[in-house]
């Protein structure tokens, strides 16, 4: 994994212990992190001056002044105001130069009044682009993965490369890899084949009946007790179905530790 991205501003609020976990994670798997705001320039006539300072110096100012409250030493950090409105297209723009690995989101604060476990923003980014997500819970307090809880219905991988996020933290870590498989009343007999580059990240095996892949993975959230959690979003399945309007509803799904979505390439 080269590169990690970490939207700031209005848009993705982000606590403190989020940006230490995010700093600690850049630091161990050795990836640079592009921190990255939204700006707009005002538009200006041709026979006017330009301001001294452009929008796109100040969300810099902005970046650099809100790492300065964190030990960045040892990581590689990458300043870089985006110009837009929208993140999800802008995003999409700025991967397509720089081939991110991983984008980190931020999910709605635990608050017991708040419906929503992803905002429109951050279920949008991960519902839209092409990149693996990972959820870092609010106030989340860093800790080294030594072990990992992934859940599937279907074995079969159709790009290896879809792997590459978990393969690096599995190996950077040297975490353990549980791997569920949950049959719910749609697995077909073709599910049970695994695809070998999946097969061989595996440190141990077991399969569920449930009515949904989350119901699956709550069963057996307990007993395992991991460190950060991994699902695929595939076409038609069920985190692709969550994730149908952006946002994410707490009744529907939520994570209080850091949740790993790997995209599956069509």
């Amino acid at each position: 994994m080269k590169t990690i991205f970490l939207p700031l501003g209005d848009h993705s609020v982000v606590s403190n212990t989020n940006v230490t976990y995010i700093l600690e994670l850049a630091r161990v798997l050795k990836a640079t992190l592009y921190v990255s705001k939204l700006y707009k320039e005002p538009g200006r006539s041709g026979g006017l001056p330009a301001k001294s300072l452009k929008m796109a110096q100040i969300a810099e100012q902005e970046i650099k002044e809100e790492l300065t409250a964190y030990n960045t030493e040892g990581v590689k950090i990458r300043v870089k105001p985006l110009e837009g409105d929208d993140w999800v297209e802008t995003v999409g723009k700025f991967h397509q130069k720089t081939n991110l690995d991983l984008i980190v989101l931020t999910p709605k604060h635990h608050n017991i009044n708040q419906a929503n476990f992803l905002g429109k923003t951050a279920g949008s980014l991960l519902r839209e682009t092409e990149t693996a997500v990972l959820v870092v819970p609010v106030d989340y307090t860093y800790k080294p993965i030594s072990r990992i809880l992934m859940a599937v219905k279907s074995g079969i991988v159709n790009d290896k490369t879809t792997l590459d996020p978990l393969r690096i933290i599995k190996k950077r870590y040297k975490a353990d890899l549980r791997l569920l498989q949950i049959k719910t009343p749609e697995y077909l007999p073709e599910d049970s084949e695994f695809d070998a580059n999946l097969g061989e990240l595996v440190d141990m095996y077991k399969s569920s009946e449930n009515a949904t892949v989350f119901q699956g993975l709550l069963e057996h959230l307990n007993a395992n007790n991991p460190d950060m959690l991994c699902v695929f979003k595939r076409k038609r399945g069920f985190f692709e179905k969550l994730w149908d309007d952006n946002s994410v509803k707490k009744s529907v799904f939520e994570s209080r530790i850091p949740l790993l979505v790997l995209k599956e390439k069509q």
